[in-house]
């Protein structure tokens, strides 16, 4: 993967966070992609309490991000 790949993930990830009205400037959001090309999308400080993504490629890492993103804010309110 290059490396503008990565920045351009991880842009595309700060606009949707930043759009989500519980957006929290102060989590960090990390795109990381490990040699096997496996994409891995978090916001938050680590994966126990934060929200993560994960795919084969950008695209589906960001989707599953947005799925996995959903469930948990859903998932607060009912509670």
């Amino acid at each position: 993967m290059a490396a503008n790949d990565k920045q351009v993930l991880k842009e595309v990830v700060e606009v949707f966070v930043k759009q989500q009205k519980d957006y929290n400037p102060k989590e960090p959001i990390r795109v990381v992609c490990d040699e096997g090309d496996l994409y891995f999308i978090l916001y938050g400080p680590d994966i126990a309490t934060g929200i993560a993504g994960f795919g084969i490629t950008p695209e589906a890492a960001l989707n599953d991000f947005k799925v996995n993103w959903n469930r948990y804010k859903h998932k607060e309110v009912k509670t």
